[in-house]
């Protein structure tokens, strides 16, 4: 058994079609071991096993690419360029966005194996959650937090309200 990059291998084996995945094999008549006593020489079989990439994840013929942004750039939607295969495109993410929403590039996964076209590229959105934060932005944060807006539960009752407040609301 032989273990060769695909780089590597390339030039020895020819091209490798487009779509092959872990546990396929090639057939390669005629480049295996010389058969007995002078005999032609058998077959090559080359066992196709992925190494796992730094960024993107591949199911069946589409890749997956996590995307971290921001909390504005989520509430705001921005524009930003996401790597491919093929180099950076760029995605719109739309205002709203919520956090693990699959978003699709049509067309720029991987081809499939004995026919035309291609996967999807679905970009996976997370959000961005600082750490270490300054005091102006912890002042900023906790601003925004009692804006009814920023509340997941829109208008009903908060928590953090007196009962009080409640039911002075209550009455106009």
């Amino acid at each position: 058994i032989y273990t060769l990059s695909l780089h590597d291998a390339l030039p020895i084996f020819g091209r490798v079609p487009a779509g092959v995945q872990d546990g396929n094999y090639l057939t390669l008549r005629g480049e295996g071991n010389a058969g007995p006593r002078g005999g032609a020489p058998g077959d090559l079989i080359v066992v196709i096993e992925e190494k796992p990439h730094k960024y993107f994840r591949r199911s069946g013929n589409d890749i997956i690419y996590n995307l971290a942004l921001s909390y504005p750039d989520l509430v705001l939607g921005t524009k930003i360029d996401v790597p491919t295969l093929d180099g950076g495109v760029k995605l719109t993410v739309p205002a709203g966005t919520q956090p693990d929403t699959m978003l699709r590039i049509a067309g720029h996964g991987i081809g499939h194996l004995k026919g035309s076209g291609r996967g999807d590229q679905l970009v996976r959105v997370n959000v961005y959650v600082p750490r270490d934060l300054s005091n102006q932005d912890k002042e900023l944060l906790r601003e925004l937090k009692k804006a009814e807006s920023f509340s997941p539960y829109g208008h009903q009752e908060r928590a953090d309200r007196s009962f009080f407040e409640k039911a002075r609301d209550m009455f106009s």
